[in-house]
């Protein structure tokens, strides 16, 4: 039975992917399953036990072209990163729903025209790969938690892969994302399983749609690499110095 809250939610959405287009020339909805659909399996923070709450947004964008995101070049998405929308608690990220929708459309240059868009009037093109980035800060600091999925091409659904591909903006057409149509992650959880990211592996969910993961910051990975070269540069002089010994 829907609640009247899931009603108000539904309807709003709805009213969304009912907007006419004639003004412009392509458009993207997109959205995740509700808590009471039967295929949701659940969005959780990276101790696996507590599902996303009011501190966590929810992007559509493309990267720099010639950028690819992965989990080696964290501190460079935010620099790299083309937003189209985002919604938070209070516009479009339902938390007690577990439900997340949004839209946009763009001008006839490319331009997305959601009052988010960053950088302002940034012109996206043609056949441009878009991603999801969910987040609690795109700083890096303690206790930022990130997921980045995006939809590869599938020969057998086409239509879900190029939904997550940029339309021309001139084609007066509108794409639909749905977060569970994903099926490639870059950073976090994805339909159960775990990509890039640090996750308490003693509480992994049994099942999910998405979970966010740690992201190391730039000290303790420097800190890590660093004690990684230390231990190899240790292991290499003990050898040499037992070859040295063995020689005597």
């Amino acid at each position: 039975m829907k609640t009247p809250a899931r009603l108000i939610f539904v309807a709003c959405f709805a009213a969304l992917v009912s907007v006419t287009s004639s003004a412009y020339s392509a458009a993207v909805a997109w959205s995740s399953l509700h808590n009471s659909d039967p295929n949701f399996s659940g969005l959780y923070q990276s101790n696996g036990v507590d599902t996303l709450d009011a501190s966590f947004y929810f992007d559509i964008g493309t990267f720099t072209a010639g950028f690819t995101p992965t989990g080696n070049n964290l501190a460079d998405w935010s620099a790299n990163w083309k937003r189209m929308d985002t919604v938070g608690s209070t516009d479009g990220w339902s938390v007690g729903d577990q439900q997340v929708a949004g839209y946009t459309d763009f001008t006839a240059s490319g331009a997305s025209n959601s009052p988010d868009a960053n950088p302002l009037g940034y012109n996206f093109s043609t056949g441009d790969q878009i991603y999801m980035w969910v987040y609690n800060s795109q700083t890096i600091q303690q206790g930022t938690e990130w997921a980045l999925i995006t939809r590869t091409y599938d020969s057998s659904n086409p239509v879900a892969f190029n939904d997550w591909i940029m339309r021309d903006p001139t084609g007066n057409d509108m794409a639909e994302i749905t977060l569970q149509d994903a099926d490639s992650v870059v950073f976090g959880g994805l339909n159960s399983v775990q990509g890039p990211g640090g996750y308490d592996t003693g509480n992994t969910p049994a099942q999910f749609d998405l979970q966010t993961h740690a992201v190391p910051e730039p000290g303790s990975a420097l800190l890590i690499a660093a004690l990684g070269v230390a231990l190899r540069l240790r292991r290499g002089t003990r050898r040499h110095q037992a070859q040295s010994f063995s020689r005597r």
